[in-house]
């Protein structure tokens, strides 16, 4: 034993003589310490999750882990009335993990990978608060009272920036396979062919009746087409391979080969390339061509209501489940202890918020 303790005592002496960072712990909620590290990745995670929003400090962050933290032992302390299982947060993360594909699901498995903590706390948050309301008939009913249209327009009108349509474009897309067997002359046939098409698509957008004249002597892929305007993120969910999307919607200059660069504009054609897309790993002679494109084009307030709607239910449910809180936190039933008193000042807007 004296040995270890001479142990610890060495280690504290190294880590005072070259200056060994310690996590600190800044607040307590019950059981639970809330460390500087939190604190730190907490911040980055609201950044990365949501760029355009301004609480994206470090009392903000600290605000946040109050907020999750408390609502973690209130309802920890009143299990035998509030029912949370465990298994819920199972099957999210179950249904999160098997649709990797999925595009609504692509950016919450990256955040996820990237801030996993993070990640299932804002998760289990939000699984302990419908816990809460299911429990609670009076803040329920608070929550779910009707929004105003009134202040839907108002919160519309002040942040019309954010309300824009998705992008469309319209494409003419054409992609057939890299031929594994073909003799250096069938190559060189076929390179000959797709420029053909090319050039012919530099002139006309009639991509039908191109393909009807080659087809018996190329095996075009099945999305080979004119797609008409359509929402990018519909063509992806329907196979369209991201790289042509992301070229669809370039709007500064790219590279095209030595010394040269291409601008995207209605009109352009570009190919035939061989590319591999990353969706299946295979080398495909691709033409492409742009018709048209409508981008960060103003979404009507009619069409933002059921948007504003819920992000303004949330804002209220933040607010009655944390007022609710802060009664708690008044009365004792949970206990909040701030270790670095730089932090006062962000705790006590969290109370009075």
């Amino acid at each position: 034993m004296r040995y270890i303790l001479l142990s610890i005592v060495l280690f504290l002496g190294l880590s005072l003589t070259y200056g060994i960072v310690v996590n600190s712990i800044v607040a307590t909620v019950g059981q639970y310490a809330i460390t500087k590290q939190d604190v730190e990745r907490m911040r980055d995670f609201i950044k990365e999750s949501n760029p355009q929003s301004k609480t994206n400090d470090l009392n903000s962050a600290l605000k946040e882990l109050l907020l999750s933290y408390s609502i973690i032992t209130y309802v920890e302390n009143n299990s035998n009335k509030i029912i949370y299982r465990q298994r819920e947060m199972d099957n999210y993360l179950n249904t999160l993990t098997n649709n990797p594909n999925d595009s609504s699901s692509k950016s919450r498995l990256k955040l996820y990978n990237d801030y996993p903590e993070e990640f299932l706390l804002q998760i289990k948050k939000m699984q302990m608060i419908r816990s809460i309301l299911f429990y609670d008939e009076f803040l329920k009913e608070k929550v779910e009272s009707q929004v105003d249209t009134n202040e839907m327009l108002e919160y519309y009108k002040k942040n019309k920036q954010y309300f824009l349509e998705p992008p469309k474009v319209d494409i003419i897309f054409i992609s057939t396979p890299q031929p594994n067997n073909f003799t250096l002359d069938q190559m060189e046939e076929l390179e000959k062919n797709l420029t053909s098409i090319a050039n012919y698509l530099k002139k006309s957008d009639d991509v039908t009746n191109v393909m009807n004249k080659y087809q018996k002597i190329i095996p075009f892929s099945p999305l080979s087409g004119r797609t008409g305007l359509r929402q990018a993120y519909e063509l992806y969910n329907e196979g369209y391979p991201e790289e042509i999307l992301m070229l669809s919607l370039s709007t500064e200059p790219l590279p095209a080969g030595k010394d040269r660069t291409i601008r995207i504009k209605n009109g352009v054609v570009v190919g035939p390339e061989l590319i591999k897309f990353r969706s299946n790993g295979q080398m495909n002679y691709v033409i492409f061509k742009l018709i048209s494109r409508q981008l960060k084009q103003q979404m009507p307030f009619e069409k933002s209501i059921p948007f504003i709607e819920n992000l303004l239910k949330e804002k209220r449910t933040s607010e009655v489940i944390q007022q609710a809180l802060v009664e708690k936190i008044n009365r004792g039933e949970i206990t909040i202890n701030i270790v670095d008193k730089s932090y006062i000042g962000a705790y006590d807007e969290f109370l009075r918020r």
